[in-house]
Parts: C-alpha cells; sequence; structure tokens
C-alpha cells in the first residue's frame, strides 16, 4: 500500500525493517503525534498490534511477549510523558536481556524547547536501559540509507538491550495526501536492503570449545558435584541439563523459574528450599564443585547454602557476559550456548558422581515433599497451601506467571510440576510489582497458552487498569489473587520487629477485596476459602475460555506461623 505522505513513507519502512529484524508484536497506546507509527504497524500483515490505553501497562505487555517468544516486541506511544511511563518495563526487559522495542513519536527540532505544548526532551530519556536513536522528522532532505544505518546500529545490540526509537514528525500526521517523491525514497529503501544482510538472530559468542578442556578434569575430580538450574527464560532453555546430571550422577537443583521442574529424570530436586539450612544435613548436602546454569536463585536460603561454598571450583555457563554474581562465587565462567556446551560435555564425560552424595539430595527431597502431600491433606487453605495446590491444578501444555514478592518465593518452595509442561514467567530482572498483569497477558500471547497469574493483593492494585487487556484477551488468564490485606512480604523482613512501623509505613493494610473490580471489566469472578473451594473455582475457570479473576483471602498475621510450621515439619522428619 503507498503511503499518502513522506511520514506514513517513513513509518511504514521502519516498520518492514523491525519485521526483517525478527518484530511481530506491537502494543499501541492512542495518542496523536504516533499516528504513522501506529496506521504503520496496525496495517502491517507481518504485525499483530494490541491497543492498550496506558503507555506503562503496553510496555510491559511487550515484555510478557518477548519473554515467551525470545522474538523482539515492541511498544508504540505518543510525545510527552506518555514516554516516561516506558522507562519501568524497560529496566526489567534490560536486566532480564529480553528483545524490546519502544517506538515514540516526538515533535520535531524546532518544537523543541521553546515551550510547545505536551514536548519533553525524549533523546536518551531511557538512559541506560536502552540503546537509543532519534531520527528526525522526515524532509527533503532526508537521507534514507542514513536513517537505516542508523536503526541497524541499535537493532544490533537488541539481544542484550532494550532499543529506544525516538521518530519526529511534522504534521500532517493523519494519513492525508501530500505530494513526496514515493519512488525515489522507496528505491533508495530497496538499494539499502540489497547491499546489507540482516540477521535477525545474532550469533552469540561461544568460547566453550576452550574452556571444556579446563573444566573437564575439575569435573573429574569431583565426588560431590552440585548443578544449580537456576532461573532461564523459555526460549533459552536446554533439556540436556538434565541428561548431563544423570551422566554425571549429580543431583540438580531446579528452581521453579529454571523451566526444569516439569520434566522428567534428570535427578531434579525441588523443595530444597525447605531443607538445605537444617542443621543435622549441612555436611551431607555440601558439593565440591558447582555447575552453575541460568540467573540467580530465587531462594534466600539456597543462596545463603551456596555462599557457603565460596572458594571451591564454581562453574557458572551462560550465554552472554553480563555477570550475574552478587556472592562473587565464580571461579570461573563460561560464555557461550549453553545446549551446545552441555552437549560438548556429555561427549567428553563418564559418571563421575558418589552415589551416597546424590542419595543425600535425592532422599532429602522425597521426604521433603511426602511431608507437603501430608501438610497438605485437608481443607484449609493459606498461602503456603494455596501454592502447592495451583502447581498441582495447572495442566499440561499451559503456563504460570508468578508476581515477585511472595508468590514467587511460595512458588519456588511448595510447587512441582511432576512431569507435566508447563512454561513459567515471572518478571524477576527488577523483581518490581508494577506491571505484572500486563506482563501475563502479553506471556499468554506469546505462547498461546491458557496462563494462570499467582500474583497479590497489592501488585494486581498496582496494574488494576490491566484488567480490560485481561479481559480482551484472545488467551485467557485466570488472575488467582492472594489477598492478605497488605504486603504480606514484609512480616517476614527484620522490619517485622518493629510493629508500629509495619503496620503504619510498610504493610499497606487495606480493606479492598477485587470482586466489584471483576464487574466493572466483565470478568467472572470466583472467591475460594478452602482448597475445595479452589479446585472447584479453577476449574470452572478452565471451562469458560475466558480471563476471570479468582480471590483468596489469608491472614497476613498467621502467614508466617504457616510458613516455620511447614519447614520445621519436614526438618524433623527428614531422616536422621
Amino acid at each position: 500500500m503507498k503511503a499518502p505522505n513522506i511520514n506514513h513513507f517513513m513509518a511504514q519502512m521502519v516498520m518492514d525493517y523491525l519485521v526483517r529484524r525478527g518484530a511481530r508484536y506491537f502494543s499501541v497506546s492512542p495518542g496523536s503525534r504516533s499516528a504513522p507509527l501506529t496506521i504503520a504497524a496496525a496495517s502491517h500483515p507481518g504485525i499483530t498490534t494490541r491497543m492498550i490505553v496506558d503507555e506503562r501497562a503496553a510496555a510491559y505487555y511487550a515484555v510478557g511477549v518477548a519473554r515467551a517468544t525470545g522474538n523482539p516486541a515492541g511498544a508504540i506511544c505518543t510525545s510527552g510523558t506518555a514516554v516516561a511511563n516506558l522507562f519501568p518495563a524497560t529496566a526489567e526487559a534490560y536486566q532480564s536481556r529480553l528483545p524490546l522495542i519502544l517506538l515514540t513519536a516526538d515533535r520535531p527540532e524546532e518544537l523543541q524547547d521553546c515551550g510547545a505544548n505536551q514536548t519533553i526532551d525524549q533523546q536518551g530519556i531511557l538512559g541506560r536501559y536502552a540503546t537509543s536513536v532519534t531520527i528526525p522528522a522526515p524532509g527533503l532532505a532526508t537521507n534514507i540509507a542514513e536513517v537505516l544505518d542508523a536503526l541497524d546500529r541499535v537493532m544490533a545490540g537488541i539481544s542484550e538491550s532494550p532499543v529506544h526509537i525516538n521518530m519526529q514528525f511534522r504534521e500532517p500526521l493523519a494519513p492525508v495526501e501530500e505530494t513526496y517523491d514515493h519512488d525515489a525514497l522507496t528505491a533508495e529503501a530497496a538499494g539499502w536492503h540489497k547491499a546489507h544482510r540482516i540477521n535477525p538472530s545474532p550469533e552469540n559468542h561461544d568460547d566453550s570449545a576452550r574452556s571444556i578442556e579446563e573444566i573437564i578434569p575439575l569435573i573429574k575430580r569431583s565426588r560431590r558435584g552440585l548443578i544449580v538450574a537456576g532461573p532461564e527464560l523459555p526460549f533459552r532453555v536446554s533439556e540436556a541439563i538434565g541428561r548431563l546430571a544423570e551422566r554425571l550422577g549429580w543431583p540438580m537443583v531446579c528452581d521453579i523459574l529454571s523451566q526444569q521442574r516439569g520434566k522428567t529424570g534428570g535427578n531434579r530436586c525441588c523443595a530444597y528450599d525447605l531443607y538445605v539450612n537444617a542443621p543435622d544435613w549441612a555436611g551431607l548436602l555440601s558439593a565440591d564443585m558447582i555447575l552453575h546454569f541460568g540467573g540467580l536463585p530465587t531462594s534466600k536460603r539456597f543462596n545463603q547454602f551456596l555462599a557457603q561454598h565460596k572458594g571451591i571450583p564454581y562453574i557458572k555457563i551462560q550465554d552472554h557476559t553480563r555477570t550475574i554474581d552478587p556472592g562473587y562465587l565464580e571461579t570461573k565462567r563460561i560464555i557461550a550456548s549453553v545446549g551446545q556446551c552441555v552437549e560438548s560435555l556429555i561427549a567428553h564425560l563418564e559418571p563421575s558422581g558418589n552415589n551416597d552424595y546424590l542419595s543425600s539430595w535425592l532422599t532429602a527431597d522425597r521426604k521433603a515433599a511426602e511431608v507437603l502431600t501430608r501438610c497438605f491433606d485437608n481443607d484449609s487453605l493459606a498461602e503456603p497451601s494455596a501454592a502447592f495446590h495451583i502447581g498441582r491444578l495447572i495442566s499440561g501444555g499451559a503456563a504460570l506467571y508468578l508476581s515477585n514478592s511472595m508468590p514467587v518465593r511460595d512458588a519456588d518452595s511448595f510447587m512441582n510440576f511432576e512431569n507435566r509442561d508447563i512454561m513459567v514467567g515471572c518478571n524477576r530482572g527488577a523483581s518490581g510489582i508494577d506491571g505484572v498483569l500486563a506482563s501475563a497477558c502479553g506471556f499468554a500471547a506469546g505462547n498461546g497458552r491458557r496462563t494462570m497469574l499467582l500474583i497479590g493483593d497489592l501488585a494486581l492494585l498496582h496494574d488494576l487498569n490491566s484488567l480490560a487487556i485481561a479481559a480482551e484477551a484472545s488467551v485467557p488468564v485466570i488472575i488467582i489473587v492472594i489477598n492478605n490485606h497488605g504486603g504480606g512480604i514484609f512480616d517476614f523482613l527484620p522490619i517485622a520487629q518493629f510493629p508500629d512501623w509495619l503496620e503504619k509505613c510498610f504493610t499497606v493494610s487495606h480493606r479492598l477485596a477485587f470482586n466489584e473490580a471483576a464487574g466493572m471489566f466483565g470478568l467472572s469472578y470466583h472467591k475460594a476459602s478452602s482448597v475445595t473451594e479452589l479446585i472447584a473455582a479453577c476449574q470452572a475457570a478452565c471451562e469458560t475460555q475466558k480471563s476471570s479473576i479468582m480471590e483468596i483471602i489469608t491472614d497476613r498475621k498467621t502467614n508466617v506461623g504457616e510458613h516455620e510450621r511447614i519447614r520445621s515439619t519436614v526438618q524433623d522428619e527428614l531422616p536422621g
């Protein structure tokens, strides 16, 4: 379709370029200055668009899509403070290494710094969390090759950093007819593409070939080796890690975000958060070597356990150059494709594990799982039991999204998917509670799986307007909100020793429920106060094939004690 004016031509050209770079999804927030970009995206046959009023939610939606697919996903917005609302999601995408594109409209140069309405300095507004470029307003002097070269430079690093493309436009912004040299500009763009090869998936630097030789002797000498499967994005996960654990006879600790818990075999341990700090088991579980894949584990207790091993060979294998080692434990880092590296290791190694050591981990994990089943074999519904039963209720082929604060921690402690294919997502890059629902909706759209979202009341209140996204979602999101009428995680933190300040300044106590919010956005609503009601509500929600809200009311005051009771029971029943 021929663009009616040069603004729309430029917007179409940018969209064509981004599609060649692998972009397929754009969330779009309404605005006048961004009209050329909005129309170009909505009319492009290779792009799926989703209209979202709130720019913050729109950017988080794109984060969810990118987290599910690994392909660049973007948010389009107008000029002014709209752009500032993109910052939280940009920080999350940067920390998570997600390919996010922020495509913003801006006023032309002559309207900058002169008091023009809805105009702020947008150049570099996202700071170090995005690679930015500003494209001047198109006109007679526009050099198409310069524009495409500029886009190519910033997009080269999309796998490591979000990209902010700030495009200035003069009037006319609507698709009105206006004379411009369409044929000449089209020829320039075609000539540039003919001379430039675009690689939508840049190859990662891989130094595994020269590094494997260095760690093989260490692995062969190890008799108490431990594999850590930390958080990993769904599209980066390697099933070969489990085969490596079996090959070596090493236990493998699987974070709830590792994408490994639903897989079979692999000496997988999932309930470790409940027993790694058991006093009588410290010696039995201590390692003499650690192979760590993925990000920083969710469990604070397990991270403390790892910190006790400082000084032993600690090999981190990852496909990027960023440091994710707050405990400074790494003795060697291998930058490589994880799958290729693991396959190479398997080819060079024979079993070298200590059967007693592996047995200690598997025995503790099996006993913890048995205790949990017994502890939750009743109709009582609290935060730990909710996480346990939700983990059992999710069907294979579905997805789970976890909010930060308590939901991801409870899932890490109490969920095991038992050989079911469950894709798990969480905004764990910056670990904020903003934009969680929007991210979950994007995650569902990206993976095409019915998605359960486990979220706290404050996080849902923080993103309440995203209920509009859920209500219109073609892939349903079942929102399970744990409502303890405040920030329950603070009861687990040192501030809890100061109850007056805790209640006044931290827990944000409220008396709100979400039934009327569900009605406002046309969502079905269920309330569960027992396990029986939870199961029935989940079944009803799944049968509707539409998004819904399920609310679980819990008591903050008893929640800490319930966690401690379960942990103590597990540790008391470990074999002597």
